[in-house]
């Protein structure tokens, strides 16, 4: 890269939660029409994690925008046995707060949301609420976590963690996971959730009156999905599970992409080793784009 984009950081209030946004804009303007890119991150990782991979796209001509995971990062909130959220919160209050103040940063872009792991997981079921909110979808290493998506006998080794962290999430009141070794301090909510959808393969939200599972149906644009070799948090059988409940619109207009680690530059082609060596996935989105503008 010639040079770097500077990065600015805009404040976010929903309901009772404060958060950061990471703005990266684009270096040059190489595409068709001005889009930005607004990526969530996986569970337990924090927003400046993603940062080299936002100085990729933005050398690609994109103006990027980093979200936060409600409890980790820059958000106000921490997990405890008082403070307690889950899907509902991050995919219906906390999306549409950052979907509002992109907007007013980046007027008339073209978006694309991108989503890493559990984040692809809530962007989706945030578009299955609002179907007209993106001009496209990413799901980098993303899927749903239903154990049968995984071979034998590791999903039941999946079935069987899953299920422990939301019972351990219901008994101490949230879910230690810095203490474990996965994921950060999550919400008892949170791990409840993944547990369910571990166990059943559905999505459900706890308020009244919203079927995450059924808006799921609604999502219809076109979708990147980047699956990763050696990547045994995220299968690409998940991943089809995933892109499955959406409309067939969404389905017909899929691109598929799997990198192996000599695509990537690493030993190791994993759930996010990626994140360190971004330009192959930062060209594998460049080139979606622009082939949508054909």
């Amino acid at each position: 890269m010639s040079s770097e984009p500077e990065m600015e950081v805009v404040k976010v209030s929903t309901d009772d939660h404060q958060f950061e946004l990471r703005v990266f804009r684009q270096v040059t303007n190489t595409l068709t029409n001005s889009s930005t890119i607004v990526c969530a991150p996986a569970m337990g990782v924090a927003a400046r994690k993603y940062d080299t991979l936002a100085l990729a796209l933005s050398a690609h001509g994109f103006n990027v925008v980093i979200a936060e995971l409600r409890g980790i990062g820059s958000s106000s909130v921490r997990a405890s046995r008082a403070e307690d959220y889950g899907y509902h919160e991050m995919a219906n209050i906390d999306l549409p707060a950052i979907h509002r103040q992109v907007e007013t940063l980046f007027t008339g872009d073209n978006i694309y949301l991108l989503g890493h792991s559990l984040g692809g997981q809530m962007i989706s079921l945030y578009l299955g609420q609002n179907p007209d909110a993106a001009d496209g979808l990413i799901l980098c290493a993303s899927c749903t976590v239903y154990y049968r998506n995984w071979a034998f006998p590791g999903n039941l080794g999946l079935l069987a963690f899953t299920q422990f962290g939301g019972l351990l999430a219901t008994l101490m009141g949230y879910f230690p996971g810095k203490k474990i070794g996965f994921g950060g301090q999550e919400a008892r909510s949170v791990m409840q959730d993944w547990a369910y959808n571990a166990r059943s393969g559905r999505y459900r939200s706890r308020q009244q009156g919203v079927d995450l599972e059924t808006g799921l149906k609604q999502v219809g644009g076109p979708v990147l999905t980047i699956n990763f070799a050696d990547d045994t948090f995220a299968p690409e059988a998940g991943t089809d599970h995933l892109v499955g409940k959406f409309s067939p619109a969404a389905s017909s207009a899929r691109r598929r992409v799997r990198l192996n680690a000599e695509h990537l530059g690493v030993r190791k082609a994993d759930h996010f080793a990626w994140l360190k060596q971004p330009e192959e996935v930062a060209l594998n989105v460049s080139n979606w784009v622009r082939s949508l503008a054909e």
